[in-house]
């Protein structure tokens, strides 16, 4: 049997996860070794369904993929279980923000050392939400609509990596939830 394949960005094609997961969402570090170990995250977490094991499984569990090896890895899990998370690079890690847990939705953010492969517990978000938009300008972390559980939201917050530290920013005209945000 062919081993099923993925494109990257480069339209490299790269085997599937190690593991298999069953339509749970994952989040994909991408590390460049031969580039001086830039690093590229894709969240892979959309979904408007409940976090339930019949539907999309919430998960923790992380892998990179090595090009030299041309193989996936398991590396230091998340603390949170999350689905329908934002993700974000900067400064040379990765940022995971809020989601769902499978009970509550989450105002937690994470942020990845791919050197370390260590995880750390940041400063939460002011309101829970899932279904988020983010996207990075200037080394902010801009973390955009979204669900708080209650309601949609268009409200804006934005994430200072060096004081760990949230700050409100001026709204959206329309709520949005479960959609795409880039910086151009």
């Amino acid at each position: 049997m062919p081993v099923p394949l993925l494109e990257n960005d480069m339209g490299a094609a790269v085997p599937v996860w190690s593991s298999p997961a069953g339509g749970a969402a994952r989040l994909v570090v991408y590390e460049d070794i031969g580039a001086g170990h830039d690093v590229e995250a894709q969240g892979l977490a959309h979904s408007t369904r409940p976090c339930q094991q019949k539907y999309m499984p919430c998960t923790s569990h992380v892998e990179r993929y090595d090009p030299s090896k041309d193989s996936w890895e398991m590396v230091a899990p998340m603390a949170d279980k999350r689905i329908n998370f934002g993700v974000g690079v900067m400064l040379g890690f990765i940022f995971v923000v809020g989601g769902h847990n499978g009970v509550s939705h989450l105002s937690s953010i994470e942020r990845y050392d791919p050197h370390q492969n260590q995880w750390t517990v940041c400063r939460p978000m002011n309101e829970p939400r899932t279904g988020v938009g983010a996207a990075i300008i200037d080394n902010y972390l801009y973390v955009v609509g979204g669900h708080s559980g209650s309601s949609y939201l268009n409200t804006v917050q934005r994430y200072d990596p060096i004081t760990d530290n949230w700050l409100d920013s001026s709204g959206m005209m329309y709520c949005r939830c479960n959609y795409g945000l880039t910086a151009l």
